[in-house]
């Protein structure tokens, strides 16, 4: 996934865990992609997934809403 973000010219992308009931999600930093439009978020989301186990949600949130922000 860092090598993904690389490609697309993303050098420090950030991540968190929200752990809900159960699995958790992978929160991915929408300032730290750049701040897309919304309407590109569930895209963006849709070629995370691909590098991860079809059982981790992949969400995109503002790092003001959550603690905890590792740089991936």
């Amino acid at each position: 996934m860092r090598e993904f973000f690389r490609d697309q010219g993303i050098f420090r992308a950030r991540i968190a865990a929200i752990q809900g009931s159960g699995i958790a999600d992978l929160a991915v930093s929408v300032e730290s992609l750049g701040k897309p439009p919304a309407r590109e978020h569930a895209g963006i989301a849709e070629a995370l997934a691909w590098f991860l186990p079809i059982h981790y949600p992949v969400v995109l949130v503002n790092e003001n809403s959550l603690r905890g922000w590792v740089d991936l």
